[in-house]
Parts: C-alpha cells; sequence; structure tokens
C-alpha cells in the first residue's frame, strides 16, 4: 500500500470518527490494565494480518511498554519479527464476531483472511501500520527483541511509541464504560469462543468511610504515648495522607503539645508487597504506631 493511499485512507477514518484522540504514553498502560482481549496487527512489506490474542498485558509505565504471547504457529508473529512493529487493539462487544474469526483463521491456511473475516482497516498518520476499525483503544509498538522469550516462551515485548482511544468511552486517562452504550464494553476470552465483558465499576477508595479509632493513651514514668491499630490495607496511599492530615489536624492538634505524635510508621500492603513510610507529623519524640 503506498504512502499516499495510506495517509488518505487516515485522513478519510479522521473524517468518519472524530472521536478518535491520541492517548498521553504515560496512561497508555490504562488501556490493557483490566485484561482485555485484544486484536494484534502487523506488516511487513505488502503482507497484512491481524490475529486475536488473549494474553497482553502493560508491562512498564516509562517508557510505556507492553507485552503479548503469540503462538509460534501464527502468520502475525512472523510479520512482527520481519517489520520490528506491531499494533495492540482494544476491541468492544460489537466486534465479537470479529474477534473469534480472526483469532480461529490462520492466513497460513486463508491467505485471503482479512478479506474473508470483512476486516475494516486504517492507519494512523506516520505509521505504516494496519489497524482495525471500530476499536476501543490502539497501542502502536515497536518490537523490543527478545529472542530467548520469543523463542522459549513466545512472549513478546513492545515499546508503546503511539496511543489512541475513541473518547466516547477513554478520555482523560480514565475507562468510561460505565456511561458508555454496552456495545462499547470490552470482551474477555476465556476458553473455546466463550467471553465475558467487563463488569461494574468499583472504587475501592469509596466502599467504606475510613474511621480513625480513639486513642488510647498510656503513661510510663510521666511519659505519655499512644498506641493504635489501623488497617489500610484497601487505600491507596494518597487516599492514606490525604486522611491523615485530615487526622492530625482535627484530632492530634486538639491535644496538649507535649501529648502530640511525631513520629509514625505506615505498614501498606499491596500485592503482596509491604511498603514502610516514616515522616515527622508534630514537634517532640511522641510516636504513633500504625500496623495493618
Amino acid at each position: 500500500m503506498s504512502k499516499k493511499i495510506m495517509l488518505l485512507n487516515l485522513n478519510m477514518a479522521e473524517l468518519l470518527n472524530p472521536h478518535i484522540q491520541p492517548v498521553e504514553l504515560a496512561k497508555a498502560y490504562r488501556l490493557l490494565n483490566h485484561g482485555p482481549t485484544v486484536l494484534v496487527s502487523a506488516q511487513h512489506k505488502q503482507e497484512t494480518n491481524v490475529m486475536t490474542a488473549a494474553w497482553a498485558c502493560a508491562l512498564e509505565l516509562v517508557p510505556a511498554k507492553v507485552s503479548v504471547v503469540l503462538d509460534k504457529s501464527t502468520k502475525t508473529r512472523k510479520l512482527i519479527e520481519q517489520s520490528g512493529y506491531f499494533a495492540l487493539q482494544v476491541p468492544t462487544l460489537k466486534q465479537i464476531e470479529l474477534v473469534q474469526a480472526l483469532g480461529s483463521i490462520s492466513q497460513f491456511d486463508d491467505p485471503a483472511k482479512l478479506e474473508h473475516c470483512h476486516t475494516p482497516l486504517f492507519h494512523f498518520d506516520g505509521f505504516n501500520l494496519p489497524v482495525v476499525e471500530g476499536c476501543a483503544a490502539w497501542l502502536i509498538c515497536e518490537l523490543i527483541p527478545e529472542p530467548h522469550n520469543q523463542q522459549a516462551h513466545d512472549l513478546f515485548i513492545g515499546k508503546v511509541v503511539a496511543a489512541y482511544a475513541d473518547d466516547r468511552v477513554f478520555r482523560d486517562g480514565h475507562w468510561y464504560y460505565h456511561e458508555a452504550d454496552p456495545s462499547w464494553k470490552s470482551v474477555h476470552h476465556v476458553a473455546g469462543g466463550h467471553y465475558y465483558t467487563i463488569g461494574d465499576a468499583v472504587d475501592a477508595n469509596k466502599s467504606k468511610p475510613l474511621i480513625f479509632p480513639n486513642f488510647e493513651w498510656t503513661s510510663t514514668k510521666g511519659e505519655t504515648s499512644a498506641i493504635v491499630f489501623l488497617d489500610f490495607s484497601p487505600y491507596s496511599s494518597s487516599v492514606f495522607f490525604k486522611q491523615l492530615v485530615k487526622f492530625y489536624e482535627q484530632d492530634v492538634l486538639k491535644y496538649p503539645q507535649t501529648q502530640r505524635i511525631s513520629l509514625f510508621k505506615y505498614v501498606f500492603r499491596h500485592r503482596y508487597f509491604a511498603f514502610f513510610l516514616y515522616g515527622l507529623i508534630a514537634f517532640n519524640t511522641r510516636s504513633l504506631r500504625m500496623e495493618s
């Protein structure tokens, strides 16, 4: 396909869908973080193909990286190895038949696979790489060659060089599935052509109020100290610090300065890791121990 035709296709796509907007690369990981089934496209010279992949995920924030598992039997994998580029796309429920077809037919068996699957393609400006129309998001990736991973584990890693999304369902770095028509929902393949769509939004930071218990003051040889047990594991560190400032201003400051707390330890559990954060919050050496 000539560059002239490519740009013409791009301009037509932009005219037909003004909702396609670029996504900040630092937020590109959010396009995959909910674990959708993706479409993988690639092109080398005059050969183009698109396949479906269930195992794809974000790998790094900055620079943005992704990974995808591609079996050795697929034509798309061969095109990626030859060209050094690929695109990941987040298809929607309205494309479910296309998603299933592109994942069921090999271009090695059917050279006219894309035509037979009625696959609508276009190109983004500056990238001679086909992408599928009608998706919710697109990530243009440059292959990071890792021969061992590719051969031993079928694992391909890509650096995201550009990302786009349809602003009817993704904008300002956030998905809006809860506001969009259900046909925009992402699909998640389980096995044998059986899929789920993404469910309802749940905000763990708002699922229950963050309540601080009362102090239990004890005295030893005239020294006043406090110990309190809290569970902060469901909360992000940003929420914790906002609540801590509020707690300090409204509760701690009501005590005399001699009883104020100066050192805290916060244990925050997240994905099997424990992070220990220390800081001063007052003026003397009285301590508060927080444990989850």
